[in-house]
């Protein structure tokens, strides 16, 4: 793996940003408008393909399955409803995951980091960092492993996780 990619984000928790950490180098990358409306249109159709394709074959199979009267009927519609919404969530989810090298490809802006330390929120880290003489704070949607592997990836011992 030549490189780690991490939704980062200065502002607050919607992570527009990219961490992205290589072999002694940590940079803070903000993604083009091109790659931004390339990744929305790529998490739309696997969406819609998603709605067209599983939908249509759910539906045809819940038809049968509203054919049993009774709360039997009822039961197996709600169920499938449940697993259908939790797919799409799930996709979506991963997808998100997988198009950080869409996003992070020619971007507006890169800014070398210098990693200070860490403090772990659990399903989110905060990493303080310096950057162009100012001192940052980079939320950085990732486990406290994770943070912790990127950074020894990127040569950075000393710093506590």
């Amino acid at each position: 793996m030549e490189r780690y990619l991490l939704r980062a984000d200065l502002q607050g928790y919607t992570y527009r940003e990219i961490l992205e950490v290589r072999p002694g180098s940590v940079r803070l990358l903000h993604p083009s408008e091109r790659a931004r409306r390339l990744s929305r249109w790529t998490s739309t159709l696997f969406a819609l393909g998603y709605l067209f394709v599983l939908g249509s074959f759910m539906g045809a199979g819940s038809a049968g399955g509203l054919l049993v009267s009774g709360w039997g009927g009822l039961v197996i519609a709600a169920g499938l409803v449940a697993f259908f919404i939790t797919g799409l969530v799930l996709l979506l989810l991963w997808w998100d995951d997988r198009n950080l090298p869409i996003l992070a490809e020619n971007p507006d802006a890169a800014t070398a980091v210098e990693v200070l330390g860490v403090t772990s929120f659990g399903t989110f880290q905060e990493i303080r960092a310096r950057a162009d003489g100012r001192d940052l704070r980079i939320a950085v949607h990732a486990s406290k492993g994770r943070l912790a592997e990127v950074l020894r990836f990127a040569g950075i011992a000393n710093v506590q996780v």
